[in-house]
C-alpha cells in the first residue's frame, strides 16, 4: 500500500517540507503581510502542524490558536481548542488572519461547507484556504490522473479499510458563490509540478 512505502513516508517525514513553506508563503504573499508584522492567527483543520505551524512558528510577535475536531499533539506555545469549525468558539474579527489547508474539499454535506466558510470570515480579519484544483492532472488524496474531471456518482475514495473519503471538486467560479467567498481573490499555483496544482482562496 502506497501510504506504508518508505518512498511516502520519507516524504512525510521531511522531503516535503520545502513544498509546504513554498505554500505557506504564498499565502502571505498574496496577502501582502510582512514577515515582522504582529499577528494573531487561527489555523482550522490544524492536524500535526505541518501545513502552516511550523512555518508560523518562525515568525516573531505571533500568537497563534490551532483548532481541529480531533486531539492534536503541538508544541505548548500553541493553543489549542478541540471544536467543530461549522461553530467558531470566537468573537467576530478576533483574528488577524484564519488559515485552512486541505480542509475544505472534505466538509459534507455542502450546507456545513458553507457555514465553515462563513464562519473562517466573521472569526478573521484576513483568511486564506488551499484546497486542490479542478485542474489538477493528479489528484493528491486518490493518486489518480484527471480524477476530478471523471465522471462518478460520487466523488469518494476509499483511503483505507475504515476511512471513505469524500472529495469536493469545484471549479474557481463556483467556490465564489459560497457567501465567506463572494469578494475572495483566487489563485492556482502548482504545489509538485507539474502533477499537483492547488487553488488559493483568499480575502
Amino acid at each position: 500500500m502506497l501510504v506504508k512505502s518508505p518512498l511516502y513516508l520519507a516524504w512525510k517525514r521531511g522531503l516535503s517540507t520545502g513544498l509546504k513553506r513554498r505554500r505557506f508563503e504564498r499565502i502571505m504573499q498574496s496577502l501582502n503581510i510582512p514577515p515582522d508584522k504582529p499577528l494573531r492567527v487561527l489555523d482550522i483543520g490544524c492536524a500535526d502542524g505541518k501545513d502552516a505551524i511550523q512555518f508560523l512558528r518562525e515568525r516573531k510577535n505571533c500568537e497563534i490558536h490551532a483548532l481541529d475536531l480531533k486531539p492534536q499533539q503541538l508544541p505548548p506555545d500553541i493553543t489549542f481548542h478541540q471544536a467543530d469549525a461549522a461553530s467558531l468558539p470566537f468573537e467576530d474579527n478576533a483574528f488577524d488572519l484564519v488559515i485552512s489547508i486541505g480542509l475544505l474539499e472534505h466538509i459534507e454535506p455542502m450546507e456545513k461547507l458553507a457555514v465553515i466558510i462563513k464562519e473562517m470570515r466573521r472569526v478573521g480579519h484576513h483568511c486564506a484556504a488551499i484546497i486542490p484544483s479542478a485542474s489538477t492532472w493528479l489528484e493528491p488524496h486518490a493518486l489518480r490522473f484527471r480524477w476530478p474531471l471523471k465522471h462518478h456518482r460520487r466523488l469518494i475514495h476509499k483511503h483505507s479499510e475504515k476511512e471513505i473519503l469524500h472529495l469536493n471538486y469545484f471549479t474557481d467560479h463556483t467556490w465564489t458563490k459560497f457567501e465567506g467567498f463572494s469578494d475572495a481573490e483566487l489563485a492556482r499555483f502548482y504545489y509538485f509540478f507539474p502533477l499537483v496544482r492547488n487553488l488559493l482562496i483568499y480575502a
